[in-house]
C-alpha cells in the first residue's frame, strides 16, 4: 500500500458529493398507490398478446428488506463501528502511514463482504418464502440472493393473481437474448494501450516519484461474454474465474478488456466471468459479488437487448446493486450513436441508462497524445432525451486501439469503459474508504477530468450529452482524493439545503465543483413504474463567491450530477449550496 509523494501540478478541482438517503421524506409506497392491473408493465402485457396465451419469462420484483439490519450484522461480526468507518472517509491519507492504510483496507474490505454476506443470507430466506407463496408450481430461473428480484415463467392469468399480493411490487418482462460483442475494425492511425495510459495520465500515476498505485488490494470483477486465455496473464492475480452456460474460451473481446483494465491496475486480484444469455445476467453479477470485488467492469450489454436508451428493469437492478452492495458498476456505454426514443436502436446500451453506475463514451485521439484533435466517436452512444439522467458520465480513449489479440486495431465504448475502472481500482488503493462511496468516486471523477482537453462540459453545455463531464484523466481523479478535496455529506429530514465552504487561493485559476448522488427510487422516462418508494430526488447547486454572488449554477432535472466549472476573480471562502427537491 502506498501513500501520495508528491503532486503534480493541476489546476484546483473540488468534488462535492451528497450521499443521500430520504427515506424519511419519501414515506409512500408502491404497493399503496399501484393497482395490480399498473404492477403490470405495459411491455410485459405487449409479450402476452405476441404470446398468445403461452407463459413469459417475467421478473418479479418484491417489497424490499431492510438493509440495515445487513449492516448491524457486519459492524458485529467484524468489530468495527459506524463512527470508525465514518472517520476512515475523513481520513488524511497524507497523514497516515503505509501500514494504517493497509489496516483500513482490510478492515473495509471485511466489513464490505460481511455485510453482503448478511444481506445475502436474508435475501435468499425472503425471497425463497415469497417465492414457495406466490410462484409454487411455476418454472423460477433464478431467484437473486442480492435483490427482492425473482425471474420466472408465467402465464398472463398467474400474473395478474399475483400482482394482487401487497408484497408484489412490479412484475416486468425478461427477455432471454443470445449476447455478442460488439467493436469494430478500426483503420489506421491506431494508437497503443501504453500510449492511451499516456493521454489518460496513468502512467504518471503509476510512477514511483509521483504516486505509486497499481491497484493493489482492490478486486475487480470483469464481467465479459466470454473467457480470456488466462496462460496469456500471468503476469496477473486471476483469483477465479466465474461461468454460467456456455460461454466461449478463449475469447479475445475478453482477452482485450482484461489486457487494458490490467495496464492501469496491474496490481488488483481480478475475477472473471462470463456468461452469453441476457437471462443469466443477474445470477452472474451476483457471483462476483459473492467474491467481495469493489468494481465490476461491464463492457457490454447487460439485459435485454432492444432495450436501448431507456430506464427499464435491469437498469432498476443495477441501481439497487449499487446503492444496497458497495460496488462501482462501470459499463461502456455502447456503440449505436445518440438518441432519446426507446426502443429504436440508437442511444445506451441496455443497463447503461441506470443511474448509480459510471458509464463510459468513447472519445476518439485520432491516434495522436494532442488533445486539440480529439472528438466524441460518432457511434459512442449517448443519451440526448430530457426525461432521464444525461449520459455517459465521462469518455475516455476507445478508437482505433491497437490490441495484441486482433489483427488490426479497434474500436468500441467497450475499450474506454475498462480504463475507469482501473482508474478507480487506483483511487480505492489511494483511499481506502473510496470502496463504499459510489457517489465519492463519480464526483471526483467528473470534477477531475483532463483541464487540457478542450472537451470539458457541464450538464448546461448540449456536448455534455455526448462526452458526459469529459475526458478521463488518472491524476486529476488521484489529486482530488489524495488531497481530500471532496466531502460526504447528507441533508436531514425537514430541511432543503445545505451549505458547504471551501479556500480559494490565489493560485487557483479554474475550479470544477461536481456533487453526485445516488437514487434509490428512480422511475420517470419510460412506463415501468419504480422499484422502491417515493418520487425522485432531484439535487442542484449553486457555488457563491464570498461576497455572496452567484458565480455558478447547475440545476438539471433528472440528472444525478451537477456540475459548476468557473474561472475565480477574487480569493476567499466560497460557498457551495445545495439544495434538493422531489419530483
Amino acid at each position: 500500500m502506498k501513500k501520495l509523494k508528491s503532486i503534480v501540478a493541476l489546476s484546483l478541482t473540488f468534488s462535492v458529493l451528497m450521499s443521500c438517503l430520504f427515506s424519511a421524506v419519501a414515506t409512500s409506497s408502491v404497493e399503496d398507490v399501484l393497482t395490480a392491473e399498473e404492477k403490470i408493465t405495459s411491455e410485459l402485457k405487449e409479450q402476452y398478446a405476441l404470446a398468445d396465451g403461452d407463459e413469459v419469462i417475467a421478473q418479479v420484483w418484491f417489497s424490499d428488506i431492510d438493509i440495515s439490519s445487513a449492516e448491524a450484522v457486519a459492524l458485529k461480526s467484524t468489530g468495527m463501528t459506524k463512527a470508525k468507518l465514518e472517520s476512515y472517509e475523513v481520513a488524511d491519507p497524507l497523514a497516515a502511514s503505509d501500514q494504517v492504510l493497509a489496516e483500513q483496507d482490510d478492515e473495509i474490505q471485511a466489513y464490505i463482504e460481511a455485510k453482503r454476506a448478511a444481506a445475502r443470507e436474508l435475501y435468499t430466506d425472503y425471497n425463497q418464502k415469497l417465492a414457495d407463496e406466490l410462484l409454487s408450481g411455476t418454472e423460477v430461473f433464478y431467484i437473486s440472493r442480492y435483490s427482492p428480484v425473482v425471474l420466472a415463467k408465467l402465464s398472463e392469468n398467474s400474473a395478474m393473481t399475483i400482482a394482487e399480493h401487497p408484497k408484489i411490487q412490479m412484475i416486468s418482462y425478461y427477455s432471454n437474448d443470445v449476447i455478442s460483442e460488439d467493436l469494430t475494425r478500426a483503420s489506421s492511425p491506431s494508437i497503443s494501450i501504453n500510449d492511451v495510459n499516456t493521454i489518460t495520465r496513468v502512467n504518471s500515476v503509476h510512477e514511483s516519484s509521483n504516486y505509486g498505485y497499481t491497484g493493489q488490494g482492490v478486486k475487480i470483477g470483469v464481467l465479459d461474454i466470454g473467457i480470456p486465455n488466462t496462460s496469456q496473464f500471468s503476469n496477473l492475480n486471476i483469483k477465479k474465474i466465474l461461468t454460467v452456460g456456455t460461454v466461449s474460451e478463449p475469447d479475445v473481446h475478453a482477452a482485450t478488456i482484461l489486457d487494458i483494465v490490467s495496464s492501469v491496475a496491474p496490481d488488483a486480484e481480478y475475477y472473471l466471468a462470463s456468461d452469453q444469455y441476457t437471462i443469466y445476467d443477474m445470477q452472474t453479477i451476483e457471483m462476483l459479488l459473492d467474491y467481495g470485488v469493489n468494481i465490476i467492469n461491464a463492457s457490454r450489454t447487460i439485459g435485454e437487448l432492444e432495450d436501448t436508451c431507456q430506464y427499464g428493469e435491469i437498469e432498476k437492478w443495477l441501481d439497487h446493486i449499487a446503492y444496497q452492495h458497495d460496488v462501482h458498476l462501470v459499463q461502456a456505454s455502447g456503440n449505436k450513436g445518440g438518441g432519446s426514443v426507446a426502443g429504436v436502436g440508437t442511444g445506451p446500451s441496455p443497463g447503461a441508462m441506470a443511474y448509480n453506475i459510471v458509464t463510459v463514451g468513447n472519445l476518439d485521439t485520432k491516434g495522436t497524445p494532442r488533445y486539440s484533435d480529439d472528438v466524441i466517436a460518432s457511434n459512442s452512444s449517448c443519451y440526448t432525451g430530457s426525461t432521464l439522467a444525461y449520459k455517459p458520465d465521462i469518455c475516455a480513449p476507445g478508437s482505433n486501439i491497437y490490441s495484441r489479440f486482433y489483427q488490426d486495431a479497434v474500436s468500441g465504448t467497450s475499450l474506454a469503459a475498462p480504463q475507469v475502472s482501473g482508474v478507480i481500482a487506483l483511487m480505492c488503493e489511494q483511499r481506502p474508504a473510496l470502496k463504499t462511496q459510489q457517489t465519492a468516486v463519480k464526483a471526483i471523477l467528473t470534477a477531475g477530468v483532463n483541464f487540457d482537453s478542450p472537451h470539458r462540459y457541464t450538464p448546461s453545455n448540449a456536448n455534455y450529452k455526448k462526452y458526459g463531464a469529459g475526458l478521463l484523466d488518472c491524476v486529476g481523479a488521484c489529486y482530488v482524493a489524495g488531497n481530500y478535496r471532496y466531502t460526504n455529506s447528507s441533508i436531514a429530514s425537514g430541511t432543503t439545503s445545505k451549505t458547504h465552504t471551501f479556500t480559494v487561493n490565489s493560485s487557483d485559476s479554474r475550479i470544477r465543483v461536481s456533487l453526485a448522488f445516488n437514487v434509490k427510487s428512480s422511475g420517470s422516462g419510460t412506463d415501468h413504474g419504480t422499484i422502491t418508494t417515493g418520487s425522485k430526488l432531484d439535487l442542484n447547486i449553486q457555488v457563491k463567491d464570498p461576497s455572496g454572488r452567484v458565480v455558478g449554477s447547475s440545476t438539471t432535472k433528472n440528472n444525478n450530477v451537477e456540475i459548476v466549472d468557473f474561472v475565480p476573480t477574487t480569493t476567499g471562502k466560497y460557498g457551495i449550496v445545495v439544495f434538493y427537491r422531489f419530483h
